[in-house]
C-alpha cells in the first residue's frame, strides 16, 4: 500500500537523521521530535518504530532501508555507511545512459564551463563504473581556448543568485566610442556559433540587453538584486530572432529567399529559421519565406551562399 504524504514526509526526516554524519545514532525519542518541529504536532514513539519497520521492509516503498539499532549508542544508525532512501534505484538501461552522460562531460571537462560541475562529473563516474568508454562511440564538436567562456561559472552563479554583474564592455557595434562600464542582472547564458553571449535585465536602461562574453572585461558579482525584476520568456523572446540579435524597438517581418534548387535538401535538412516556409520548389528554384527581425546576421548567412540565392 502506497505511504501517506504524511508518512513519506517522515520517512525523509528520519532518513535525514540518519545520514547525519555530526549527529549520528538518533533515538526514536530524536526522530519523533523532528517530526514534531516539522509538522507541529506530536508523533508517538509507536507511529516511529512502525516508519522504521515500513523502511526497513515493506516491499512497496522498496527502500530496504539496512536499519540498526546501535545498543552501545543507544541509537539507531544506517549499517551502509552511504546509504540514503534518496538514493535513485537504476537499471541497467538507466545506467549506461548515465554512462554516455558522463563521459561526454568527461570529454569537455577542461573547459571552464564544464569545470563547474567537476565534483559532479566525478559523482557520476564513480557511480556508474565506466567498463566502457562511450566517449569512442560520440563525438562532438568542440572549440577550445573560446574566450570569455571561462566567465560561464561565475556568471552561473549570479543568475542563480540574481546578482548584480558589473564589467567594463567594448561594443562591437561602436568600437570607437570605447570601453564603458555597465550594470546587468543576467538571465540567461546563451551559445550561438561558439560564441557565449548573457541575456539580461539592464538596471539603467530597463530593458533586455545581449552581451558578448568575450567582451567583458572586469567582471565583479555584486550584491543581489532586491527590486522587482520583469519577467523573462527566452522561447518567446527568440522566438522571431536569427541567432543571438533581437531588437527591442523592431519588429519581425516576412522576407524570402529564392535559392538554387541544388540548395533545396540542404534546406530542408537543416531550416534557416523554424518559420521556414516552402514557396516554390520546381527545376529552377526553391523558393522559401521566414519570419524574423532582420539583422547582419541573417545577412552574412544569405551572402555565404554567393550566387545561390537572391532576395525576392
Amino acid at each position: 500500500m502506497p505511504a501517506t504524504k504524511k508518512a513519506s514526509k517522515r520517512y525523509r526526516i528520519i532518513d535525514s537523521l540518519l545520514t547525519n554524519k555530526a549527529r549520528k545514532f538518533p533515538s526514536l525519542r530524536d526522530m519523533a521530535d523532528a517530526c514534531l518541529e516539522e509538522f507541529g504536532e506530536e508523533v508517538s514513539l509507536s507511529s516511529i518504530e512502525k516508519d522504521l519497520a515500513a523502511m526497513r521492509n515493506d516491499i512497496d516503498l522498496g527502500y530496504f532501508a539496512p536499519i540498526k539499532y546501535n545498543r552501545t549508542h543507544n541509537g539507531y544508525q544506517y549499517t551502509e555507511e552511504e546509504y540514503t532512501i534518496l538514493g535513485i534505484p537504476l537499471n541497467e538501461e538507466d545506467k549506461l545512459a548515465l554512462r554516455y552522460a558522463a563521459a561526454i562531460l568527461k570529454q569537455f571537462k577542461k573547459d571552464a564551463m564544464v569545470s563547474f560541475f567537476e565534483d559532479t562529473i566525478e559523482k557520476l563516474d564513480n557511480f556508474v563504473h565506466f567498463g566502457l568508454e562511450p566517449k569512442h562511440k560520440i563525438q562532438f564538436e568542440y572549440q577550445p581556448n573560446v574566450k570569455g567562456r571561462a566567465l560561464i561559472p561565475e556568471i552561473l552563479k549570479a543568475i542563480e543568485n540574481r546578482q548584480i554583474l558589473k564589467f567594463d564592455y567594448q561594443s562591437g557595434h561602436a568600437p570607437e566610442k570605447g570601453v564603458k562600464h555597465r550594470e546587468i542582472v543576467p538571465y540567461l547564458l546563451k551559445e550561438y556559433r561558439n560564441r557565449w553571449y548573457v541575456l539580461s535585465y539592464h538596471i539603467a536602461k530597463k530593458d533586455v540587453r545581449t552581451w558578448a562574453l568575450d567582451r567583458i572585461q572586469n567582471l565583479n558579482i555584486g550584491n543581489r538584486f532586491k527590486d522587482i525584476l520583469p519577467e523573462f520568456d527566452h522561447d518567446s523572446y527568440f522566438k522571431y530572432s536569427f541567432g543571438i540579435t533581437k531588437h527591442n524597438d523592431g519588429k519581425p517581418e516576412v522576407l524570402s529567399y529564392s535559392f538554387a534548387p541544388s540548395e533545396k535538401h540542404y534546406l530542408l535538412a537543416q531550416p534557416l529559421h523554424h518559420s521556414q516556409e516552402v514557396l516554390i520548389d520546381n527545376e529552377e528554384e526553391f523558393r522559401i519565406s521566414i519570419y524574423v527581425y532582420p539583422c547582419e546576421e541573417l545577412e552574412r548567412t544569405i551572402r555565404s551562399y554567393g550566387e545561390l540565392v537572391r532576395k525576392v
